[in-house]
């Protein structure tokens, strides 16, 4: 929510591609469907997170099984949007993710920098941000009132099951297992319930 708000997009109609299918992304999949995004495409895997997104109201997705390579998943977004996307929302942390997302947006379009949040270098051609006339920006974490937004909407606006995000709970003394499960993909939101025994 902080970074579309920050880019105050997308605008309603528009069509939206985000990079990445954990947690981040299917928070901006979200969102960018109560801003009023009439497309949305997500790019991920494994799978079983793609049906999830589906579920949460990615028109279309793209499989990194299927499109391994950046210049194939390009081509894919071209394929699907023509002109290219609205907005592209890069919340992968991929080394390649700005790179494509930045042939991706369409001239005069947003992209949003989400995902790469610790030091890295990346591969990118930035004459691609004026050549396109872009605008770009990026954020970290969120602000205490987007976060009460969020749940705002979550009573009274969002209509699709985020709750199925949260798919495993363990208990405190199988914490390690509740982050190797994050780290292995293997869970999309795993939660720590001291209730739990």
């Amino acid at each position: 929510m902080s970074g579309l708000r920050k880019l105050n997009a997308p605008d309603p109609g528009d069509t939206v591609v985000i990079q990445g299918s954990g947690p981040i992304g299917m928070g901006a999949l979200v969102q960018a469907k109560v801003r009023g995004a009439a497309r949305a495409i997500m790019i991920g895997a494994p799978s079983h997170r793609l049906a999830l997104a589906r579920e949460l109201g990615a028109d279309e997705t793209i499989d990194l099984a299927d499109h391994p390579t950046p210049e194939s998943r390009i081509e894919r977004v071209r394929e699907l949007t023509g002109n290219g996307p609205d907005l592209v929302v890069e919340a992968s942390g991929a080394r390649t993710s700005v790179h494509e997302g930045l042939q991706m947006v369409r001239y005069g379009g947003k992209y949003l920098v989400i995902g790469l949040i610790l030091p890295t270098s990346v591969e990118m051609d930035p004459s691609r941000i004026a050549a396109k006339d872009l605008t770009i920006a990026g954020v970290v974490g969120s602000k205490v009132e987007n976060i009460i937004r969020s749940m705002r909407l979550m009573r009274t606006r969002i209509d699709v099951p985020v709750e199925k995000m949260i798919t495993h709970q363990y208990p405190l003394a199988q914490v390690n297992e509740a982050l190797q499960s994050h780290v292995d993909l293997s869970a999309m939101v795993p939660v720590v319930n001291h209730a739990l025994s």
